[in-house]
């Protein structure tokens, strides 16, 4: 199965979204399953090469509810 999880930001100073997934992708992944992220960090942010899944990031958001085109 292919997961696709969706978060604000992979920055670890951010604390609980990205560090869950991070310890979730290995146990996900001895399972047979994919996991993708989609967060609205800066494509080019360097702690976005460091992380073990493939990560799509779309930009900051606008408008203070993180809307992307």
């Amino acid at each position: 199965m292919k997961i696709l999880q969706v978060i604000a930001s992979a920055n670890p100073a951010g604390g609980g979204p990205i560090e869950g997934l991070k310890q979730m992708a290995p146990v996900l992944a001895s399972m047979g399953h994919a996991i993708e992220v989609v967060t609205l960090d800066d494509p080019a942010a360097v702690l976005l090469s460091e992380l073990p899944f493939p990560v799509h990031a779309l930009g900051p958001g606008r408008l203070g509810y993180g809307y992307t085109a």
